[in-house]
């Protein structure tokens, strides 16, 4: 939707847009609200999952920690 928007906004003189970056915009805004409705409701759900003695919550927040970790590596080592 990114490259829409900018596409839209950026044309030479004397051509017409491909889209309407305005209600690109507006589409976009909408996508945006939806996913932070999804994601709340997500974050929501993982909190009040218990995963043994820790909530699932907790789990992703490490698992999402070692993944970046391992990334770092993989990119010094690449």
């Amino acid at each position: 939707m990114r490259s829409r928007i900018v596409g839209s906004a950026r044309y030479q003189e004397g051509e017409s847009p491909a889209e309407d970056a305005t209600e690109l915009l507006r589409e976009a805004d909408e996508t945006f609200t939806e996913l932070e409705s999804w994601i709340r409701r997500i974050n929501r759900t993982n909190a009040a999952t218990h995963l043994g003695a820790d909530r699932l919550a907790r789990q992703l927040r490490e698992l999402d920690v070692r993944i970046q970790r391992a990334n770092c590596e993989v990119e010094l080592l690449g």
